[in-house]
């Protein structure tokens, strides 16, 4: 199924992806295991067995990561703009396509939202980024508990007089309840 590239393709975006979703291990680089004892009579390999230890990555989230990192390195969370609307876009297509993200696996990729509403429906997460001006679009995800119902963008002038809460930072963000559907007997 896989030739010996794409195997080392998917070690290296792995290596990547522990770094990029662990940012304090990132500098550390990449971690040997620790030896495990072993019997007097089997000699000590000189390199841990990668092949057993890694998982691939499946290709969707590998180029999610792919895509965060140009998106870090070109903008960062403090100046979102056409690489931010990439990531996010690739993220829609790939729930559109039937691929459930979680709402953390949501906030892993995009970050912290600017704003957002949270009641016993649900919740909707805004992130502004600019695409012709200052804050003028906005990815939106709704979700029911962790679980992404929709994730959208939109100009802006589309939020009206939506009553979102200003987070400042992650205390702020609340996660909704998850709603809980009632069976009656007969």
């Amino acid at each position: 199924m896989f030739d010996n590239r794409s195997r080392v393709s998917t070690k290296a975006t792995l290596v990547i992806a522990v770094g990029v979703l662990c940012g304090s291990c990132a500098s550390e680089g990449p971690q040997e295991p620790a030896p495990s004892p072993t019997p007097a009579t089997t000699a000590p390999t000189s390199r841990p067995n990668w092949e057993s230890m890694v998982t691939p990555v499946e290709p969707q989230i590998a180029l999610l990561l792919k895509q965060q990192q140009v998106y870090m390195k070109t903008e960062g969370p403090g100046h979102r703009a056409k690489e931010f609307e990439n990531l996010a876009t690739r993220l829609m297509m790939n729930q559109i396509r039937h691929k459930e993200w979680s709402l953390l696996q949501v906030f892993s990729f995009l970050g912290m939202p600017d704003a957002g509403q949270v009641d016993e429906q649900g919740a909707v997460y805004i992130y502004y980024f600019d695409r012709f001006g200052s804050k003028d679009w906005f990815i939106m995800v709704s979700a029911d508990g962790n679980r992404v119902n929709t994730i959208g963008v939109n100009a802006a002038t589309e939020l009206g007089a939506a009553k979102l809460q200003p987070y400042k930072d992650w205390s702020d963000v609340r996660i909704s309840p998850v709603k809980q559907q009632i069976h009656q007997s007969r």
